[in-house]
């Protein structure tokens, strides 16, 4: 009886032992892809990667041409395949609400791109892609070293918005025409006025020529970008930009994990909203005077959610695994704030 006992104990910690090799394998392939998948996110949006305080991202911007924007394309679907052949119940619990999280963020993407069209639909992505507010607001790095980081970005605001042009269909819903002239004249003027204050103390002199140089082309871009969309695009701009039922029940499904009845959802939302009313009231009772920066023209869907710098070295608060989820979402393709 003792020897049975004994072997069918043994048998037991054997199958435990399988059981949790076989997870940490499981987790280890996965973490791999994740790791892999944040990488190639940042170098196609190196700007999120220096807010993040991952400063070998410094000095450079998303390609928005037509080569890079199929390359994005690609590189979604490759991941969005490659995460599908992960099972949840093989990982740990935390891989598999990790793994939850991440495909939802990667066919959120997808969805941006090939159902809302947001690189041939929404003007808004091109005229927001010059925030280089990181680069004033926090000083990580010398002023000089900042300031030739910008002198890179802005250099490279001219073509962005030359692919615009090329990238956006003939006839675009008018809201976002009408926020997007609003979006490259603020933008503009930032540059023209804000930025230039903001580096007044720089020293070195040919930086400082540099700038001045790339600065006024990229604010002269911008201001034609403005004028570009108010006689070509705005006269024939269409009201046509509602989702559909259908899309947006799809949208909430694989990106919010929201999957209730139409029945349901409008109270959610309305739960939802009560609390976001709350939350911002607390805040403005906690700050009244809540300090802005200077000349942004900020469209958000929610308070920015920042990495800190401390004692003269920027450290992101977030590991290289969880920048993903807590970067901010590209504020042009979100709706003007309520608030």
């Amino acid at each position: 009886m003792k020897a049975s006992l004994s072997a069918l104990c043994l048998v037991a910690l054997c199958l435990s032992c399988g059981g949790s090799f076989a997870t940490q394998t499981a987790d280890v392939e996965y973490e791999a892809v994740a790791e892999e998948y944040i990488k190639t996110y940042l170098a196609a949006h190196p700007l999120e990667g220096t807010a993040l305080g991952l400063h070998e991202y410094d000095g450079k911007i998303t390609d928005y041409s037509r080569l890079a924007l199929d390359a994005e394309l690609s590189r979604l679907r490759r991941f969005d395949d490659r995460l599908t052949k992960f099972d949840p119940g093989t990982l740990s619990p935390r891989q598999s609400v990790d793994l939850r999280i991440l495909q939802a963020a990667v066919k959120k993407d997808l969805f941006e791109m090939q159902d809302m069209s947001v690189y041939e639909r929404n003007p808004m992505v091109y005229a927001r892609a010059v925030d280089v507010n990181v680069y004033i607001k926090r000083n990580f790095a010398p002023l000089d070293d900042r300031v030739r980081s910008l002198v890179s970005i802005e250099s490279q605001i001219p073509n962005i918005l030359i692919a615009a042009r090329t990238n956006l269909q003939e006839v675009l819903p008018k809201p976002y025409v009408e926020l997007a002239i609003q979006i490259a004249k603020g933008s503009a003027d930032f540059l023209k006025k804000d930025l230039v204050a903001a580096v007044a103390g720089l020293k070195d002199e040919q930086i400082r020529v540099a700038f001045q140089e790339s600065n006024r082309k990229a604010a002269n871009a911008l201001t034609d970008y403005a004028v570009w969309l108010e006689r070509e695009k705005l006269p024939k701009a269409s009201l046509d930009f509602a989702l559909g039922q259908e899309k947006f029940r799809r949208l909430l499904t694989q990106t919010e994990l929201v999957d209730l009845p139409p029945q349901f959802r409008f109270f959610v939302f309305r739960f939802h909203d009560a609390l976001t009313g709350v939350e911002h009231g607390m805040a403005q009772s906690a700050a009244p005077e809540p300090t802005r920066s200077a000349g942004s023209l900020q469209w958000c869907w929610r308070p920015t959610r920042t990495a800190c710098c401390g004692r003269g070295t920027c450290r992101a608060r977030s590991s290289r695994r969880s920048a993903r989820w807590r970067r901010r979402r590209p504020t042009s393709r979100a709706s003007p704030c309520p608030r």
